[in-house]
């Protein structure tokens, strides 16, 4: 019964995307993001192994207009505003601060041509299931940016699923069961923070506000984690300890 349904569900679901592709902005932009769904069908598999019943391109629309933060409102660009509203919609989050970060690392690179939402790269799907974003770049911001992609794609590839994704979330054209009120839900908080540095390693960067937060780093001043300037202290190890404790 429940395979049946499914698959009724795939069957719906492919005539509402056949109703997208009719909608200008969509096919360009999902051109431009062709290279994080390029690794994410890596991830979901081929054939009688494939996760998904959905081709890329299906999914690849499964995913813009999804929530907060996955390339809202027919974009190619991740981040919104607000919480992530389920688990899809918090890798998408996850993507867009680590495209902040290379907005941030490697400012001399950005232009028209080039940037974390537009820049192309070299990357490699591996037989174990990895992405390989070394062998085939040597700029630097060409491989920290495909990290990120690469990161979120093995993410995604590990969390879909057809028979839960949410329909309820996905504000695709024509999608009757889309519950999200999106002007609502999604808006901003914590007024007066804005990220103006950047901390950890790729693909797990992550940006932050200096005014509340600090990079804490070990001995050999490597990066470890983000603490709150106001109720945490960073230790020599690395770790973060709560104000009042002390380090170990």
């Amino acid at each position: 019964m429940m395979k049946t349904a499914t698959i009724l569900a795939v069957i719906a679901t492919k005539t509402v995307l056949a109703q997208n592709s009719t909608e200008a902005p969509l096919e360009p932009e999902l051109r431009k993001m062709s290279h994080i769904f390029r690794m994410l069908d890596s991830q979901l598999g081929s054939d009688a192994s494939r996760k998904s019943a959905y081709s890329t391109k299906d999914v690849g629309k499964m995913l813009q207009n999804y929530g907060c933060h996955c390339f809202p409102k027919n974009t190619r660009e991740v981040g919104g505003a607000g919480a992530a509203v389920d688990d899809y919609d918090q890798l998408c989050l996850n993507l867009a601060r680590c495209h902040k970060c290379i907005e941030f690392d490697h400012m001399n690179f950005i232009d028209n041509s080039w940037d974390s939402d537009i820049g192309k790269y070299r990357f490699n799907s591996v037989g174990d299931g990895s992405i390989d974003c070394e062998s085939g770049n040597t700029d630097p911001h060409k491989i920290d940016l495909c990290k990120c992609d690469a990161q979120f794609a093995i993410a995604m590839g590990g969390l879909w699923d057809d028979a839960t994704y949410n329909f309820g979330n996905w504000g695709g054209k024509n999608n009757n069961l889309n519950t999200l009120d999106f002007d609502a839900t999604c808006v901003a908080s914590g007024a007066g923070l804005r990220a103006d540095n950047c901390c950890g390693a790729y693909p797990f960067r992550q940006p932050y506000d200096s005014n509340n937060k600090d990079c804490c780093t070990d001995e050999n001043m490597v990066e470890t984690k983000l603490y709150s300037l106001v109720s945490s202290e960073c230790c020599m190890d690395g770790s973060v300890a709560s104000l009042g404790v002390g380090c170990p």
